[in-house]
């Protein structure tokens, strides 16, 4: 009896090309100007570097759940996209987000972990809960 060749699906394959890169420590910053400021290994996670790669981010805040929900595009156009500073890190400036829902920045800076999450009418989006703030050695 012939032995069966497993059949194999490779439709994941990613190639690695981030030789020195940063992928620890996925969290996001409330800075004390107000910016929202997204570590190297956030944005290897959720994909903000390449070719591809989103260039702004629309903003959204939930009081109810006191959280920021974040929506990468690349939709420059889109109404109230901000665009992404990318460095070491990747940046959001947001001062006009914090006014516009009468919340002072300087109550919610520090680190917070954040989350993907399906969310009703918006899809899949990032979710940073401001209630949730992790030590900032993490």
């Amino acid at each position: 009896m012939a032995k069966k060749e497993k059949v194999r699906v490779w439709d994941d394959l990613e190639t690695f090309e981030s030789v020195g890169g940063r992928f620890g420590g996925g969290w996001v910053s409330v800075t004390e100007r107000g910016s929202l400021l997204f570590s190297a290994g956030f944005a290897h996670k959720a994909k903000l570097r390449g070719q591809a790669a989103p260039t702004h981010a629309l903003l959204s805040y939930s009081g109810v759940n006191n959280a920021i929900i974040v929506e990468f595009t690349s939709d420059a156009e889109a109404s109230g996209a901000l665009k992404l500073t990318k460095g070491g890190n990747v940046t959001i400036t947001t001062t006009s987000f914090w006014k516009y829902f009468n919340l002072d920045p300087k109550k919610f800076v520090g680190r917070y972990t954040p989350t993907k999450t399906k969310v009703p009418k918006r899809g899949s989006v990032w979710i940073i809960d401001l209630s949730e703030k992790i030590a900032s050695n993490s």
